[in-house]
């Protein structure tokens, strides 16, 4: 297992751990502290969604002025409209420091659209990991 694949696998599981948070559940490990999460909809929750992280690229992952900016594009390669819920996990040292929301709403077939988000926290060095919903606009 590559480091690079170690790093993205505990990501992931802070993620999970505050998906967990945000939808109520007690179970498991509280985030960390000092973590936030400005989401509105808490990851894995929307009706219907596909995952769809091959269809967004990471442009921007970087802090400056005491907060941290990401950015890119969303690109839907179905035929139908589709929405795009982007979750961004801040990653400091292995431990999730804050997770961000940007929503993609009604993204033409074929059609390219840029995404940002913004944290009001500082973090050095982050490393940003994706989780990327797709919903068919019915």
């Amino acid at each position: 297992m590559t480091a690079a694949l170690r790093r993205e696998m505990r990501a992931a599981g802070g993620l999970l751990m505050i998906g967990l948070a945000v939808t109520g559940c007690t179970a498991g490990p509280e985030p960390a502290p000092g973590s936030t999460v400005q989401v509105t909809t808490a990851p894995g929750t929307a009706k219907g969604f596909t995952g769809a992280r091959n269809d967004v690229t990471l442009h921007t992952c970087s802090t400056e002025n005491q907060a941290s900016h990401v950015a890119g594009k969303v690109v839907n390669p179905t035929r139908k409209p589709q929405t795009y819920h982007i979750y961004v996990a801040l990653v400091h040292d292995g431990t999730t420091v804050q997770v961000e929301e940007s929503v993609v709403r009604n993204v033409k077939p074929g059609a390219a659209e840029t995404w940002s988000a913004d944290a009001h926290v500082a973090v050095d060095s982050p490393t940003c990991i994706l989780r990327v919903e797709r919903i068919p606009v019915e």
